[in-house]
């Protein structure tokens, strides 16, 4: 039968039979390609229902393959056109069926069975497709990785890895705990996400803010990309003092250098129409690159962390770290700055990074531990890397010592840095400790109000007094409880739950009067009770009266008793010292309050204490001075015996001044018109005459009575006034050192040098009582730009011919460091005040 034959059969029956014939022959002769060939041609016919584009297909190929095999001279064999025509079709027909039924699984049995079709190509990437789109359904990392497990050529495969990736990092870290983050990152090591991760586990493990979180991220994660954030947040640690050197093995050479600029005040410079900065030493820092920088630098001394320039906020390493026109900042602390711009305020930190939107009103730090900003009238909460903790939604921010205040709609809400911290791993923020009123009582203590109810919690808000309708009061052994007219101690265990009447405390004592209206002395150093007629305090002592008796107990913890009825005074020196003096038989007897010894007795009418063994005694208009063992050093002789210093006096007698040395018990008679008034321990200085003089401490002069006024320069050298001006005279010699000085100004007066600006008639200089002339006197002007400590000088020679300024920096060993000539107009731009 002949393939037009074939398919011009138009009868079932007929169809039926045609394939009987078919298989005969096929069975006949099985090698033969003809039959196969008819055979792929029954089947492929759409007319009957026996098209089967699979058997079809078999059906071809086994033609295809016994074309190789027949004997070309026994019979005709179907052509190879023929056979690649039918292919084609059989082809075609298969993938119109996957195309219907358009699945994964119809285009891979289209590819498994008809894998040279010319449809391939287009099959897979529908297959591909119709895959892709059930990952997508399941959206999940599995299901993607199914799909890049079965189809790794696929052109979806790079999206299929990018969703699958970010799948992956969100079921793996779904929670946003710590634990989650750090599994993550140590077990997909080339996930594209396991830098978030990263970011995420400094971010929750810092955010509480302590150094020890910052310390344990560097220990475990020493070259994360973070690690140089923690290094500046713990190094602006360092700076506020909440850590020590001795805890900073983070430290880098960069910090070191970093710390050392910190320390260094700056002063502003001016060179070819721009602004530069140099330090104390006279080396220049920042090179002159700024047209404008605030008038206050032009002063020196600058110490600020940042500091405003036409090209933006300059950090101390010498880089802008925040460009831009700033028109103000503020310092917040720990490296954190407000800043002013044009688009609105913003928080940066030196290194770099910026905490919050722009737009704020303000910030604070808080605690030391966090990052407070408001905007719109409304308070949030940061952590120190710049993680959103608590959003714009409070009042007010506060910190009580370690605790943090939160003010909402008039409440206040206290809680702990380690509640707020814990809100970065998705701990809820409980608002349980909610009072009307809170107050700071002492070192971590907090009194608290809600209504009529009072209490106490500590910093780890326990309740040390629970909320009671009651009125607490803060003691220096606890709390004081009133309830009903009763009042209860806190804080001391064994009087506690005793009802009192009254409660009163003084220096170590407590006073206290029960129901009964007993009496009773609680010594809070030694913890004894006892019980008495009546209590009474009198500076650093407790009286106690019982029967016939009054015993004055001594901080020491020793008393001291005389009877009742007995006259007595109470006497006390600086908190160190006190005495008790008792009246017998018209003299009194001054008794040591700590040891209870009777040191002396005299007939005085008042004693005074001037030091802890020396005591003024007064009788009558006339005073003496006598020591605790009953030595008389002064007689009681003089109008007024005054303190001065290392137990020196003093005296006036008859409208004359003298002075009395104790330690060498040297008197100078009071033949003076002023005060004596010492100089250093050589020398003395006396009014006579209409005017001063140096006496020696015998009272021997030195030279005459003849300066107007004098003021200490050094021990041998003094600065004296005469006719108006000032001269440095030797005070032995009486030869002037220096002298036409119209006015001096101490630059820094310490113990051990005075450094000062002087005039000397229209010229300015500097001088040290140690080292001589600093800055030579010849200058139009002196300014210094450093501090009293660590000087730094600007001078001026003004050439008013030339119109020109010479500027000479001198450091502060008188060294020149810089030295400039400016025209007027730019000299008026760098000098303080113009």
């Amino acid at each position: 039968m002949s393939p037009e034959k074939l398919l011009g059969i138009q009868e079932r029956s007929r169809w039926s039979k045609a394939e009987k014939s078919i298989r005969k022959a096929l069975a006949k002769d099985s090698l033969n390609p003809e039959p196969a060939y008819l055979l792929a041609l029954y089947y492929f016919h759409p007319s009957f229902s026996t098209f089967n584009v699979d058997s079809a297909s078999a059906f071809q190929h086994r033609a295809v393959r016994l074309t190789g095999f027949h004997d070309r001279g026994r019979k005709p064999v179907p052509d190879t056109v023929s056979l690649r025509r039918l292919r084609v079709r059989i082809d075609s027909a298969a993938f119109e069926r996957a195309k219907e039924v358009d699945s994964e699984e119809g285009y891979q049995f289209f590819l498994d069975r008809f894998g040279l079709a010319a449809q391939r190509p287009v099959a897979i990437e529908l297959r591909d497709e119709m895959a892709f789109l059930k990952a997508l359904k399941g959206n999940t990392s599995g299901s993607f990785q199914a799909f890049i497990t079965r189809y790794p050529a696929s052109h979806r495969r790079q999206e299929a890895q990018d969703r699958m990736d970010k799948l992956l990092y969100e079921e793996e870290t779904k929670d946003r705990r710590l634990s989650g983050y750090v599994r993550f990152y140590d077990t997909y090591r080339d996930s594209p996400f396991r830098s978030l991760a990263e970011k995420n586990i400094f971010e929750i493990s810092t955010a509480s803010g302590e150094h020890q979180a910052f310390q344990r991220f560097l220990d475990r994660y020493p070259q994360s990309k973070w690690s140089g954030r923690a290094r500046t947040v713990l190094f602006e640690m360092l700076q506020a003092g909440i850590l020590s050197e001795a805890h900073a093995p983070w430290m880098t050479d960069s910090l070191r250098q970093q710390e050392k600029l910190n320390d260094s005040y700056w002063v502003a410079v001016r060179k070819a129409g721009r602004y530069g900065f140099i330090d104390e030493n006279g080396t220049e820092i920042v090179a002159p690159r700024f047209e404008n920088i605030p008038e206050e630098y032009r002063c020196g001394g600058i110490r600020d962390r940042f500091l405003i320039t036409s090209q933006g906020l300059l950090a101390r390493n010498g880089s802008i770290f925040w460009p831009g026109n700033i028109s103000e900042s503020r310092e917040l602390g720990l490296g954190f700055v407000l800043i002013a711009s044009d688009s609105g305020r913003v928080v940066v930190h030196e290194a770099g990074f910026r905490v919050g939107p722009d737009g704020l009103q303000d910030a604070l730090i808080i605690a030391n531990r966090f990052v407070g900003l408001k905007k719109n009238g409304k308070w949030a909460i940061f952590s120190l890397v710049g993680r959103p903790l608590l959003p714009f939604g409070f009042d007010e921010v506060a910190t009580l010592d370690s605790l943090i205040q939160l003010t909402k709609n008039r409440k206040r809400i206290l809680t702990t840095p380690g509640r707020i911290g814990r809100i970065a791993e998705g701990s809820d923020f409980r608002e349980d400790f909610v009072f009307d009123e809170t107050r700071k009582w002492g070192e971590q203590h907090y009194w608290v109000r809600n209504g009529v109810l009072e209490g106490v919690v500590d910093a780890n808000l326990n309740f040390l007094i629970p909320l009671d309708r009651q009125l607490l009061r803060k003691t220096s052994f606890g709390f004081l409880s009133t309830k009903s007219d009763r009042m209860f101690i806190r804080g001391i265990r064994h009087l506690e739950d005793i009802p009192y009447r009254s409660v009163t405390e003084q220096a170590g004592w407590i006073r206290m009067k029960d129901a009964s209206s007993r009496n009773f002395l609680y010594d809070k150093g030694f913890g004894w009770k006892k019980e008495g007629d009546s209590v009474w305090f009198q500076g650093q002592i407790a009286f106690l009266q019982s029967v016939d008796s009054v015993t004055a107990f001594l901080p020491s913890g020793q008393k001291v008793s005389f009877a009742r009825g007995a006259t007595y005074q109470l006497k006390e020196y600086r908190d160190v010292a006190a005495w008790i003096i008792l009246e017998e038989k018209k003299r009194k007897w001054v008794v040591d309050a700590e040891s209870g010894v009777r040191l002396f007795g005299a007939e005085f009418d008042n004693l005074d204490p001037v030091s802890g063994s020396v005591f003024i005694l007064t009788r009558g208009n006339k005073r003496g001075l006598m020591q605790d063992n009953g030595k008389v050093l002064l007689p009681l002789e003089y109008d007024a015996i005054v303190p001065a210093e290392d137990d020196s006096y003093s005296l006036l007698k008859e409208k004359k001044f003298g002075w009395y040395d104790a330690r060498s018990n040297v008197l100078i008679k009071p033949i003076y018109d002023r005060n004596v008034r010492p100089y250093n321990k050589t020398f003395r200085l006396a009014y006579k005459e209409g005017g001063y003089g140096f006496i020696h401490p015998d009272g021997k002069l030195v030279g005459n009575y003849s300066w107007e006024d004098v003021q200490y320069w050094n021990d041998s050298v003094a600065w004296v006034k005469k006719s108006g001006q000032w001269q440095l005279v030797e005070i032995q010699t009486q030869r002037t050192k220096l002298d036409r000085i119209r006015k001096f100004t101490h630059i820094s007066d310490s113990p051990l040098e005075k450094i000062t600006l002087v005039q000397q008639d229209h010229a300015y200089g500097v001088i040290s009582s140690t080292r001589g002339v600093v800055v030579p006197i010849q200058y139009t002007d002196v300014l210094n730009l450093g501090s009293k400590e660590v000087p730094l000088y600007f001078t001026e020679r003004h050439i008013a011919e030339a119109g020109i300024s010479v500027v000479v920096y001198f450091d502060r060993h008188g060294k020149v460091v810089r030295t400039q000539a400016m025209e007027t107009d730019e000299f008026e731009k760098i000098a303080c005040g113009n």
